[in-house]
């Protein structure tokens, strides 16, 4: 089953922000694209559900935020992070 992803508009300009001042910029954004493709096929079984409407997948650097309209079958990412890599 597809889903539609979507963008909160904050959450586009913080990924924008992380990317321009990552010091990997491709990781950020093949991290973002592959955020994207686990939340469009399976939203649920790719993602940690955190609270009642909140869910969180980890790709790093990235951890991103993202509720679920199952009737509507779309995701909305609603916040997005930087996450420190492990040494």
């Amino acid at each position: 089953m597809n889903f539609t992803v979507t963008w909160e508009p904050d959450a586009r300009r913080e990924s924008h922000l992380i990317w321009a001042t990552a010091p990997d910029p491709a990781a950020v954004r093949a991290a973002a694209d592959t955020a994207e493709r686990l939340l469009g096929t399976d939203p649920t079984g790719n993602g940690q559900h955190l609270t009642e409407g909140l869910w969180k997948v980890t790709v790093p650097p990235l951890a991103v935020y993202y509720a679920i309209d199952q009737d509507q079958q779309s995701v909305e990412i609603s916040n997005v992070a930087s996450i420190a890599s492990s040494p």
